[in-house]
Protein backbone atom coordinates (compact mmCIF):
# COMPACT_ATOMS: atom_id res chain seq x y z
CA UNK A 1 0.00 0.00 0.00
CA UNK A 2 1.44 3.25 -0.77
CA UNK A 3 2.05 5.94 2.08
CA UNK A 4 -0.79 8.23 0.18
CA UNK A 5 -3.10 5.29 0.54
CA UNK A 6 -2.07 4.62 4.13
CA UNK A 7 -2.98 8.30 4.74
CA UNK A 8 -6.08 8.59 3.21
CA UNK A 9 -7.54 5.15 4.88
CA UNK A 10 -5.74 6.78 8.13
CA UNK A 11 -7.81 9.90 7.36
CA UNK A 12 -10.93 7.44 6.88
CA UNK A 13 -10.57 5.53 9.78
CA UNK A 14 -9.94 9.22 12.31
CA UNK A 15 -12.72 10.61 10.90
CA UNK A 16 -14.99 7.42 11.96
CA UNK A 17 -13.18 7.46 15.21
CA UNK A 18 -14.07 11.70 15.77
CA UNK A 19 -17.95 10.88 14.71
CA UNK A 20 -18.82 7.82 16.49
CA UNK A 21 -17.33 9.98 19.67
CA UNK A 22 -19.63 12.91 19.16
CA UNK A 23 -22.38 13.14 21.75
CA UNK A 24 -25.44 14.88 21.16
CA UNK A 25 -26.52 14.78 24.55
CA UNK A 26 -28.01 12.04 26.97
CA UNK A 27 -30.79 9.99 26.19
CA UNK A 28 -33.52 7.83 27.68
CA UNK A 29 -35.47 8.76 30.51
CA UNK A 30 -33.94 11.07 33.63
CA UNK A 31 -33.72 14.63 34.64
CA UNK A 32 -32.14 17.64 32.79
CA UNK A 33 -31.33 20.52 35.40
CA UNK A 34 -33.20 23.57 34.51
CA UNK A 35 -32.54 27.21 36.07
CA UNK A 36 -34.52 30.49 36.17
CA UNK A 37 -32.46 33.80 36.20
CA UNK A 38 -33.62 37.38 37.19
CA UNK A 39 -31.77 40.22 37.24
CA UNK A 40 -33.36 40.68 41.06
CA UNK A 41 -33.69 38.27 43.56
CA UNK A 42 -37.44 36.24 42.83
CA UNK A 43 -39.03 34.69 46.25
CA UNK A 44 -41.25 32.46 43.91
CA UNK A 45 -41.81 31.72 40.13
CA UNK A 46 -44.82 30.04 38.23
CA UNK A 47 -43.55 28.45 34.75
CA UNK A 48 -45.83 27.35 32.19
CA UNK A 49 -43.92 24.25 30.01
CA UNK A 50 -46.09 23.12 26.97
CA UNK A 51 -44.65 19.58 25.25
CA UNK A 52 -44.56 16.17 25.22
CA UNK A 53 -42.22 13.58 27.50
CA UNK A 54 -42.68 15.48 30.99
CA UNK A 55 -43.18 13.33 33.76
CA UNK A 56 -42.36 15.42 37.00
CA UNK A 57 -40.37 18.01 38.23
CA UNK A 58 -37.61 17.95 41.07
CA UNK A 59 -36.19 20.39 43.85
CA UNK A 60 -32.95 21.47 43.42
CA UNK A 61 -30.80 22.64 46.24
CA UNK A 62 -33.08 25.23 48.23
CA UNK A 63 -35.76 25.50 45.95
CA UNK A 64 -39.18 24.12 46.21
CA UNK A 65 -40.68 22.57 43.62
CA UNK A 66 -44.73 22.21 43.45
CA UNK A 67 -45.89 21.12 39.74
CA UNK A 68 -48.50 19.68 37.85
CA UNK A 69 -48.30 17.71 35.07
CA UNK A 70 -50.60 18.20 31.94
CA UNK A 71 -52.10 15.89 29.52
CA UNK A 72 -53.79 15.93 26.08
CA UNK A 73 -52.18 16.26 22.70
CA UNK A 74 -49.34 19.02 23.21
CA UNK A 75 -49.61 18.95 27.12
CA UNK A 76 -49.47 22.09 29.61
CA UNK A 77 -47.47 21.52 32.64
CA UNK A 78 -47.44 24.49 35.98
CA UNK A 79 -44.64 24.05 38.35
CA UNK A 80 -44.09 26.78 40.97
CA UNK A 81 -40.38 27.31 42.51
CA UNK A 82 -39.66 29.10 45.94
CA UNK A 83 -36.74 30.18 46.80
CA UNK A 84 -37.06 30.75 50.77
CA UNK A 85 -34.32 33.40 51.06
CA UNK A 86 -34.38 34.79 47.80
CA UNK A 87 -32.26 34.23 44.97
CA UNK A 88 -31.45 35.40 41.12
CA UNK A 89 -31.21 31.78 40.10
CA UNK A 90 -33.16 29.14 40.91
CA UNK A 91 -32.66 25.91 40.01
CA UNK A 92 -34.93 22.85 39.22
CA UNK A 93 -34.92 19.66 37.54
CA UNK A 94 -37.44 18.67 34.81
CA UNK A 95 -38.40 14.61 34.12
CA UNK A 96 -38.32 13.42 31.00
CA UNK A 97 -39.38 10.11 29.37
CA UNK A 98 -36.56 10.72 26.65
CA UNK A 99 -33.70 13.64 27.78
CA UNK A 100 -32.77 13.86 23.85
CA UNK A 101 -36.24 14.41 22.73
CA UNK A 102 -37.86 18.16 21.76
CA UNK A 103 -37.30 20.35 24.84
CA UNK A 104 -40.43 22.40 25.40
CA UNK A 105 -41.36 25.77 25.61
CA UNK A 106 -40.89 27.72 28.77
CA UNK A 107 -43.19 30.78 29.81
CA UNK A 108 -43.04 32.44 32.69
CA UNK A 109 -46.40 33.37 34.22
CA UNK A 110 -45.49 35.21 37.35
CA UNK A 111 -43.30 35.82 39.59
CA UNK A 112 -42.63 37.56 43.37
CA UNK A 113 -40.00 39.64 45.46
CA UNK A 114 -38.32 37.40 48.35
CA UNK A 115 -41.33 39.70 50.59
CA UNK A 116 -43.85 38.71 48.18
CA UNK A 117 -44.37 41.98 46.05
CA UNK A 118 -45.32 40.90 42.40
CA UNK A 119 -42.54 40.85 39.93
CA UNK A 120 -42.42 41.57 36.06
CA UNK A 121 -42.00 37.87 34.72
CA UNK A 122 -40.91 39.43 31.23
CA UNK A 123 -37.16 39.89 32.05
CA UNK A 124 -37.24 36.06 33.72
CA UNK A 125 -34.89 34.00 31.46
CA UNK A 126 -35.47 30.15 31.51
CA UNK A 127 -32.38 27.43 30.49
CA UNK A 128 -32.50 23.60 30.35
CA UNK A 129 -29.05 22.16 30.48
CA UNK A 130 -28.98 19.15 28.28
Amino acid sequence: MSASRRLGALLVVGGALALAACDSGPEGPGVLVARVTSPQPLGAVVLELTGAGITGFEARGTTQVFGAVGSGATPKHRVILVSPAGATEIPFGIAFTDRSGRMPSVVAVAASSPSNVPVAAGGLKVRIER
